[in-house]
This record gives structure tokens, C-alpha cells and sequence, in this order.
């Protein structure tokens, strides 16, 4: 089993309870998180070498749609939100 994480920044700062959606592209299940007071969020339990679509939402933010393959754990890094 993987996990996908990352950190929620926007001009800066770190995210509280920006709403995270990842989305298995194969079979279409969803999970869902939120980022805790240090903007991060984590992922786990993913099936290994399956394509999602990770959505990050926050208000007063454009979403952010990332993809990326579970071959390892996949760490994002810092993802910055925009107006």
C-alpha cells in the first residue's frame, strides 16, 4: 500500500483545512483529508502503481489538480495555492 502527502501553502503561509480530494483514475474511488494546522496532509492505504488525480481546495483559492502514479509514496511537497 502507498500513500500520497503534501504541504498547503498560499502566499506563504500554511493551509489550515484545505479540503483534499484524491481520485483513483482506474477504478474511480475517492478519498478524502483535510490539511491540519501545518498545512499537511497524508494519504494511506492507496493500491501500489495506480493513477490519481489529487484536488486541492481552499477557500478563496483556484484548485489545484495534480496527477501522479503510486509506484512509491508520493510526496508533493509544498503546493502553493493561487487567488
Amino acid at each position: 500500500m502507498r500513500e500520497i502527502c503534501g504541504e498547503v501553502t498560499f502566499e506563504g503561509e500554511d493551509v489550515k483545512g484545505a479540503k483534499v480530494t484524491v481520485v483513483c483514475d482506474e477504478c474511480g474511488r475517492k478519498y478524502e483529508t483535510e490539511t491540519d494546522f501545518l498545512g499537511d496532509f497524508e494519504v494511506q492505504g492507496l493500491p501500489t502503481n495506480k493513477p490519481f488525480t489529487v484536488t486541492v481546495e481552499a477557500a478563496g483559492c483556484k484548485p489545484a489538480v495534480l496527477k501522479c502514479r503510486t509506484a512509491g509514496s508520493v510526496n508533493f511537497g509544498e503546493i502553493a495555492l493561487e487567488k
